[in-house]
């Protein structure tokens, strides 16, 4: 069924402003505390230590954010991988919701 223009358009807004919404309130309040075994994890993808990185519980996240440090290092972008893997953990929580 074909529904107006102003609804679906409504619900495009409504998704947008539900997706900032949560990825505002993640980004700035729980994805701001790194669990205990964080700055290890941090550190393993700083210095390239693929044994660290590998886990067998999720062996491509380490390495998904040790290529993406690397592309934004080339694009000459400098973040820290801290704040990439809470700005993407946030987005991907955000991304859930909607």
């Amino acid at each position: 069924m074909l529904t107006p223009r102003g609804e679906v358009n409504g619900r495009r807004v409504g998704g947008i402003a539900l997706f900032l919404g949560v990825f505002l309130l993640y980004n700035f309040s729980f994805s701001s505390l790194p669990t205990a075994d964080g700055s290890w994890y941090v550190s393993n993808i700083d210095r390239g230590d693929y044994g660290g990185m590998l886990l067998s519980h999720s062996p491509l996240s380490g390495y998904f954010f040790f290529s993406l440090q690397r592309l934004l290092s080339l694009l000459g972008l400098s973040v820290g991988t801290l704040a990439l893997i809470q700005t993407v953990n946030a987005a991907v929580a955000a991304l859930g919701v909607v």
